[in-house]
This record gives structure tokens, C-alpha cells and sequence, in this order.
């Protein structure tokens, strides 16, 4: 046996010990931590090593992702090269009897696809490398863009929904002012004093009437709708009060999702 393992060996020969165990299930964190604890590696290492592992696997995903991407634009390439110019050698065949002008739009063409295939079939030059980086920026930009108009759609719509919860309290608050007022005007009307009625030259006087024996006289359908008209009041109160709760409610709930 060999004294030292270089790092590949280690990673190969730990994979193939825990694939003869049966440990083919992913690991867990604390068995992760639990490993580095046996081999000496400190928790902040671990951390370290873990982020930039992340970094890696994102690139490595996108890499992937840009690969499909490409090579699925290699093949819409030639698939439109070999239509278009089909046509154009039928065109031309028809209008002259001969080839001679398609090919050169052909020809043109063909020397960009073969670049474009070199490109995509050999990964490793420098136009590729730049060709993925410009992707992944451009995908990035769009990501962005997309984060920023959610956040603005779901601003937005709290908004709304605020002004019309407002609008409503405001509806409620005058229905009730208006319900008050036509409260206050009945009982006025029916508390106060009937007044003399005069036909001709000859009058007929009533006995005045106090408010109190107004009042304590009222038939009992004038008792019941008064009783009506002040429990949509409260009633009406009540609604204003809880309407207003909700409306703080949600207004504080959605200020924070914004600032999240």
C-alpha cells in the first residue's frame, strides 16, 4: 500500500468504500460535518468549502444548459440553411435553367455554420468561453428583471386593494353618518309638538303634547323602527371599526413583504 494519496485518489477510493457499504444515498450535513471532524477539518473550512462548491455546480449547470442551448441552435442553423437555400436553387433553376447565383448565398452561409460548429463541438476555445459568458449574463439580466417586476406586480396589487378597502370604509362611514342623521331627524319629528291646522276663517286648536308624553306614547310599530334604524347603526359602526383593523392589517403586512 502506498503511503500518500493525492486528493483524486482519496475522493475515488472514499466514493468506492461507501458504494461497497451500500451508502449510496445521499449524505447528510451532520454526517458531512461528522467527517470533517475525523479528518481534522475545522467547521469554517468546511463552510469555505462548501460555498465554493456551490459556485462550482451552478457554473457546471449552466455549462450544461448553454451546451443544449447551443447545439440546439447548431441544428435550427443548418435545418433553415438546407430549407432556404432548397428554395433558392429552385428559384434559381426555374428563372434561368442553370445554377448560378444560389450558390453563392449557399456557399456564404455554409462557411457560418461551419463556424458556428466549430464553435459548439469543440468547447474548450476562447469563442465559446466568451459566446457562454455572454448567455449567462444575458440570462442573469432576465432573471433580474423578472425578480424586480414581481416585486413591483405585488406592490402594486396590495395597493389597490388597500385604496378600495378605504374607498369602502369611507362608503360605510357615510351611509352611517347618513343613517344618523335621518335618525336624529325622525326622532325630532316625532318628539316634537303637533302644530295648530287652520281652514277658513275658523281654527281648530290641539293640546300641546310634551316631548316626554310623545315619547312614552309611541305605538309600538313607531318603537319598533326606531329600534331598527339604531341597531344599523351600531351595526354599522362595528363594520367601519373591523374594516379599518383589516385595512392596517394588511397594509403593515404588505410593507413588510416589499422590505423582504
Amino acid at each position: 500500500m502506498p503511503e500518500a494519496y493525492d486528493k483524486e485518489a482519496v475522493q475515488q477510493i472514499l466514493q468506492l468504500a461507501m458504494v461497497k457499504q451500500g451508502q449510496e444515498e445521499p449524505l447528510l450535513r451532520s454526517q458531512l460535518v461528522e467527517i470533517a471532524e475525523e479528518l481534522g477539518i475545522s467547521e469554517i473550512t468546511l463552510a469555505a468549502a462548501e460555498e465554493e462548491w456551490k459556485v462550482q455546480a451552478d457554473e457546471q449547470q449552466a455549462r450544461d444548459e448553454f451546451f443544449t442551448y447551443s447545439h440546439h441552435q447548431l441544428r435550427r442553423s443548418i435545418a433553415q440553411h438546407i430549407a432556404i437555400n432548397s428554395v433558392l436553387v429552385i428559384i434559381n433553376g426555374l428563372t434561368t435553367h442553370r445554377i448560378d447565383w444560389a450558390v453563392y448565398p449557399a456557399a456564404i452561409w455554409g462557411l457560418a455554420i461551419l463556424w458556428q460548429a466549430w464553435q459548439v463541438l469543440w468547447p474548450e476555445n476562447e469563442q465559446y468561453n466568451r459566446a457562454f459568458r455572454r448567455w449567462r449574463l444575458r440570462q442573469q439580466i432576465g432573471e433580474s428583471f423578472k425578480v424586480l417586476s414581481e416585486r413591483l406586480k405585488m406592490s402594486w396589487t396590495g395597493n389597490n386593494e388597500s385604496d378600495a378597502k378605504h374607498a369602502s370604509i369611507d362608503e360605510t362611514s357615510e351611509q352611517a353618518s347618513n343613517l344618523s342623521r335621518n335618525d336624529e331627524t325622525t326622532a325630532t319629528e316625532e318628539n316634537s309638538p303637533s302644530k295648530p291646522s287652520s281652514s277658513g276663517t275658523s281654527q281648530l286648536r290641539h293640546p300641546t303634547i310634551s316631548p316626554t308624553t310623545s315619547v312614552g306614547h309611541m305605538s309600538p310599530s313607531q318603537k319598533s323602527r326606531k329600534q331598527n334604524r339604531i341597531n344599523q347603526h351600531h351595526s354599522s359602526h362595528n363594520r367601519i371599526s373591523h374594516l379599518s383593523r383589516d385595512s392596517h392589517r394588511e397594509r403593515d403586512q404588505n410593507g413588510a413583504d416589499y422590505l423582504s
